[in-house]
């Protein structure tokens, strides 16, 4: 978090540096169609633990996804917010799709995912660690 207003250039998510925010499935109408759509939001320890033990560090990841979850399923409607999930030792992932098609002959609901990230990316914001 307290890189960002640097002005060196951030490292990319392939190694250690900066983690993911956000995968998204592969856009394509077809999928968007059948409802394939799957968001993973990622709750890394280098944004917000203070903690270095890894007990410790998976409780307080733990923790965060599950206010994170609760805050969002309360915001957005029509959306199904997953299980949170450990991915490796200091990452946790919160898995969201989506109850309707987001994009189908009868209607285009892309603004769903337009606030879902929006409002996801404050609450994440809101939730970091700062020193």
């Amino acid at each position: 978090m307290n890189r960002f207003y640097d002005t060196i250039p951030l490292k990319s998510d392939a190694g250690s540096g900066v983690g993911r925010f956000l995968r998204i499935t592969h856009i394509d109408k077809g999928v968007y169609e059948k409802n394939e759509v799957k968001f993973e939001f990622f709750i890394n320890a280098q944004t917000y633990c203070t903690s270095s033990e890894s007990e410790a560090i998976l409780q307080e990841l733990m923790d965060i996804a599950s206010n994170l979850s609760k805050y969002i399923q309360g915001v957005i409607n029509g959306i199904s917010v997953g299980a949170a999930h450990k991915e490796g030792e200091r990452t946790v992932i919160i898995p969201i799709s989506f109850r309707e098609p987001i994009v189908s002959s009868e209607s285009d609901n892309i603004d769903i995912v337009v606030n879902l990230i929006d409002r996801m990316y404050e609450a994440m914001l809101v939730s970091a660690r700062r020193k």
